[in-house]
């Protein structure tokens, strides 16, 4: 009897590092969009933290180019009063003099609320599992690779890594999808303010 892989010729290892490392950098990308977004689509649905208002005094411009982010400082009261900062702060480009919504974090960051940041999130969220879902089809790739060819190729129908391939191409295709419409109507409600 032959053992596993007898016969076959070996595969260039140096043919699978670009794909190797495709996978770990959507792998890791994945996990920092879903670690990051997860508790930010939280607090932007009011889920997490204390509701209250935000009026705006000044904001500042940090930065130049595309590095710069806008800092807006005033003073927040929660809903139910019992938190007042006179010196809080959000990392939000906000009209001076205006009120809006906002949710504080125990640590007292301050974080908007509403359809504008929830839809952000939300593609976010998308995009990490679509990054996610590109690891696995990578991964899926170096195992199913044809050594008696020496290059990748797709798994066998019907086989295990098959059926991996087919869900992680749909699960990419759906949030893919899902990360467009989310982005769309983060961009109209953006528009409509």
């Amino acid at each position: 009897m032959l053992g596993r892989g007898a016969g076959r010729k070996a595969v260039d290892p140096r043919r699978s590092v670009p794909l190797l490392m495709t996978t770990l950098v959507s792998l890791a990308l994945g996990i920092a969009a879903l670690a990051h977004a997860g508790p930010a689509l939280a607090s932007s649905l009011q889920l997490v933290g204390t509701p209250g208002r935000l009026t705006v005094s000044t904001c500042a411009t940090f930065g130049v180019g595309k590095s710069a982010h806008t800092v807006c400082y005033g003073s927040f009261r929660s809903d139910n009063g019992a938190i007042v900062d006179p010196q809080a702060s959000i990392d939000a480009k906000l009209p001076p003099n205006a009120t809006r919504p906002v949710q504080r974090a125990s640590d007292g960051t301050l974080a908007e609320v509403g359809v504008v940041p929830s839809a952000g999130w939300t593609a976010v969220i998308f995009l990490g599992v679509l990054a996610l879902s590109v690891s696995v089809v990578g991964a899926t790739a170096i195992q199913a690779r044809d050594s008696s060819r020496g290059h990748f190729g797709e798994p066998t129908k019907g086989t295990r890594e098959h059926r991996l391939l087919r869900c992680a191409l749909t699960v990419g295709g759906v949030a893919l999808g899902g990360a467009l419409l989310s982005g769309l109507t983060a961009f109209v409600a953006r528009l409509a303010q």
